[in-house]
């Protein structure tokens, strides 16, 4: 692992962060012995270095290293974020449609803020989720920059003569993360790529094509604020 993030850094440079997304699957001495090996490689965070049932002893992991610590995509309530915040993590990353929505999450984003961590709120789950995910961003104080992920089957290619050719029509899946790190960032992908796919999954019913045209509403005066 690290000599591949080695040569990550070596091909994007000081100028572009690089944050690694361990899902869990170290153990905590693990984590302890592997965390201090990428301190050189600067990493703006570790995300979840061990599942979430051990999150609470997070602070073995967090004394252990310098590199920021992020967690909490697996936690549903501001009850599971009481016993991490205090464990020195340093971004909280709670998801709107697993945590509660809105509302929730905003009160898990002000009890961030009192232990000085910030928001990475998650959100692989689709346009409504993201819309929602956006608003609470452009609302929290402490925001750091928000995820999007999403699965897509793409073909697979030969790597530099490594692998051999895939099998006629074979597909493989790959992740793809894209980070919204500024509010004007933020506006432009409300503004441009959300206001279709909403629509678009809206159209089905009555009930639907009037909620798309509260839609329009919403939209076209954030439009127009921002102007």
């Amino acid at each position: 692992m690290v000599r591949r993030v080695e040569i990550l850094r070596d091909a994007l440079g000081d100028a572009v962060d690089i944050a690694l997304d361990f899902h869990g699957r170290f153990s905590t001495a693990a984590a302890r012995r592997i965390l201090p090996l990428l301190e050189p490689l600067l990493p703006l965070f570790v995300e979840e270095p061990v599942l979430p049932e051990f999150a609470r002893d997070m602070r073995r992991i967090t004394d252990a290293t310098s590199i920021p610590i992020a967690t909490g995509e697996r936690l549903y309530s501001r009850w599971d974020f009481r016993d991490v915040l205090p464990t020195g993590i340093a971004v909280a990353q709670p998801d709107a449609s697993h945590a509660g929505g809105i509302s929730e999450v905003r009160r898990i984003a002000a009890m961030a803020e009192a232990y000085d961590v910030v928001m990475a709120p998650h959100c692989p789950l689709g346009p409504i989720t993201l819309a929602a995910s956006l608003q609470i961003d452009l609302a929290t104080p402490n925001f750091l920059n928000s995820r999007r992920g999403s699965s897509r089957r793409t073909r697979c290619g030969r790597r530099a003569g490594r692998d051999p050719a895939p099998a006629r029509g074979h597909r493989c899946s790959r992740r793809l993360v894209t980070a919204f790190s500024s509010r004007s960032a933020i506006r432009e992908v409300i503004l441009r790529c959300c206001a279709k796919s909403f629509i678009r999954c809206l159209r089905m019913t009555r009930e639907r094509r009037r909620s798309a045209e509260f839609l329009r509403l919403v939209l076209a005066n954030f439009r127009r604020r921002g102007e």
